[in-house]
């Protein structure tokens, strides 16, 4: 992940794969942060920690 944060408005811990490319997201790209959100829910899962989706962003610049 590239940014780990707190929310202000949930007080909860966000996870953020930042993008920022002429060519955002393409197909390779899905599929490497799909993987990466799949890591940190398996690692969450582990340690015994709620992780929702919502916790899981994709930041595009």
């Amino acid at each position: 992940m590239d940014i780990e944060f707190i929310d202000k408005l949930d007080g909860r811990k966000k996870y953020c794969q930042i993008k920022a490319d002429p060519n955002t997201i393409n197909h390779d790209d899905v599929t490497t942060i799909k993987n990466h959100f799949n890591g940190i829910r398996n690692l969450a899962r582990t340690n015994n920690l709620q992780i929702g989706l919502n916790d899981l962003i994709v930041g595009v610049f």
